[in-house]
């Protein structure tokens, strides 16, 4: 089974690029609230289409780019 999770280095390096230096701004720039953004960029929730498209749209970044697939172990009963 595998998780996606926002790539949020990919997120920074592109917010730094273009003077987005906080959260705030990041957040405000994708027109994402502050505490959605947290979570996305610490991996505490998978990212939904919307935020996607509005990170996407807003830094420029592909899909590819942005998503990581984290695969998780297969779990054999015991």
């Amino acid at each position: 089974m595998s998780r996606l999770t926002l790539n949020a280095e990919t997120v920074w390096r592109r917010a730094a690029e273009v003077g987005d230096a906080t959260l705030d701004a990041i957040a405000q720039r994708a027109g994402l609230d502050e505490s959605t953004m947290s979570r996305l960029l610490a991996g505490r929730t998978t990212p939904q289409t919307a935020s996607l498209v509005a990170l996407k749209t807003a830094y420029r970044i592909s899909l590819d780019e942005l998503l990581i697939v984290e695969s998780e172990p297969e779990r054999v009963p015991a």
